[in-house]
């Protein structure tokens, strides 16, 4: 795999719901394209107007193959894929923690 990656992403946020996805876009040593995707979600409790401060996370991996007509699934194993792409997540995990995203003082997984 090359090290240069196309980085992607969209945020949405409603009330207490957030959602994040983020994909990265690389060419394999064989040409083939390829894309990373992280997805991360989260519900706000206190929206609801409780005292309930639990913020709900989920975090999801994916890799597909962009090459087909239909973005075939290469993979959904998520210690595999945090284990291959860990240095692309690190440096996304340490601008987020910057900006307070990933704030996880209240959270529950």
């Amino acid at each position: 795999m090359e090290s240069k990656y196309f980085h992607l992403g969209a945020i949405f946020g409603d009330a207490g719901d957030a959602y994040q996805r983020i994909s990265w876009l690389f060419r394999t040593k064989d040409k083939q394209l390829h894309s990373f995707v992280y997805d991360y979600s989260s519900y706000d409790h206190a929206v609801e107007g409780t005292a309930d401060q639990t913020i709900d996370l989920w975090r999801e991996y994916y890799l597909f193959n962009c090459m087909t007509s239909k973005f075939d699934t290469l993979s959904k194993n998520e210690t595999l894929l945090k284990k291959r792409f860990k240095n692309v997540l690190k440096s996304f995990e340490e601008v987020d923690l910057i900006c307070g995203f990933l704030d996880e003082t209240n959270y529950k997984f």
